[in-house]
């Protein structure tokens, strides 16, 4: 978008971003993961998708099991509830959290797990039905890296983040001998 264009110039013609600039758009990350994949589960949840079932292989393993011993049809019973509930907490889990949450290592498995799942990833391939933002891959993609402790975004997450433009921006850069400004306007559309 335009807003993209500034962040561009900024790198181009402005020595980039300071490392407190960067810092600074940590949470702007954060923010576009979260919305990200909540988006995907209640899009999920549209489509009809049963986004915690339970793999085929585990109904085979139950019904050969069943064969076996009953005791054995229990305890896989009961794995498989627990499994069911596993996936049911990490979307509930991820689902309570809100936009502008601080999102750490531990929530690296659970969105990760609903991420990969199928469909969850058959949600994010008919994007373009419903509005998910383009770069919701990028941070899917790169949750162990940018769920660090350390971690501080690059150049490339900045231009990557989607941050809904309010009020009016202004910058001005210099090529040569001719000075140019720039002006991004909140809310318009191309």
């Amino acid at each position: 978008g335009k807003s993209t264009i500034f962040k561009q110039m900024k790198i181009l013609h402005q020595n980039g971003f300071t490392h407190e600039e960067l810092l600074a758009c940590k949470q702007n990350v954060h923010n576009n993961i979260f919305t990200a994949i909540n988006v995907l589960i209640t899009q999920a949840k549209l489509f009809n998708y049963d986004i915690a079932s339970i793999e085929v292989i585990f109904f085979l393993f139950l019904k050969i099991s069943f064969f076996f011993s009953f005791f054995l049809f229990e305890l896989i019973f009961v794995l498989m509830a627990l499994f069911f509930l596993k996936q049911k907490n990490e979307i509930s889990l991820i689902e309570e959290l809100s936009s502008g949450s601080q999102l750490s290592m531990d929530l690296l498995q659970p969105i990760t797990k609903v991420w990969k799942n199928k469909s969850i990833q058959d949600t994010f391939m008919r994007s373009a039905e419903y509005q998910l933002a383009d770069s919701a891959s990028y941070f899917l993609n790169s949750l162990a890296r940018i769920l660090e402790p350390n971690y501080s975004p690059s150049e490339q997450d900045v231009l990557h983040i989607r941050v809904k433009t309010t009020g009016i921006v202004e910058t001005s850069w210099s090529i040569e001998s001719a000075r140019f400004r720039m002006f991004d306007v909140g809310g318009q559309r191309n």
